[in-house]
């Protein structure tokens, strides 16, 4: 009996001194390509959570000047499906991509990954409308406008 106690007590204060594991946040700005200054890109990273929370799906977005050999929307669709991202059972979100010099792509390009919910509220023809806003900043090179302009 007293035995059955002591063990009883040891495996509740090992149990006590296990850390509970903390939740990681998600990085929801990930500047490779170094187009954002660093204000810039903290206000993208607070929109991009305040985005994410409001609507319950995550907002992503990733620059990159690395090539891979995948194409633009590879590379959008891998990142955020292994990147861990994604809300709820259908690991909704959107992912916006400044792919700067990928195969066949001089100069650079975007584009816009949907996955979970996000795929019905953004058809085609808005992600068109999107990225047609997007391309109007990014001929002054103003990544962050083009940036703002996708959150919104």
């Amino acid at each position: 009996m007293r035995k059955t106690g002591w063990l009883a007590g040891l495996f509740l204060v090992l149990f006590l001194m296990v850390p509970a594991p903390v939740k990681a946040e998600k990085e929801l700005v990930v500047d490779q390509a170094e187009l954002f200054d660093e204000v810039q890109e903290q206000e993208i990273r607070e929109k991009a959570g305040e985005m994410s929370e409001a609507w319950k799906q995550d907002y992503v977005v990733v620059t990159v000047r690395e090539a891979t050999g995948k194409t633009s929307e590879e590379y959008a669709d891998d990142y955020y499906d292994y990147g861990g991202f994604g809300v709820g059972k259908k690991a909704s979100g959107v992912l916006l991509l400044y792919y700067m010099d990928g195969p066949g792509q001089p100069g650079g390009e975007c584009y816009i990954s949907t996955a979970g919910t996000m795929i019905n509220m953004l058809t085609d023809e808005r992600i068109e409308s999107i990225l047609d806003d997007v391309y109007g900043d990014l001929g002054n090179r103003d990544f962050a406008g083009a940036t703002e302009h996708f959150l919104e």
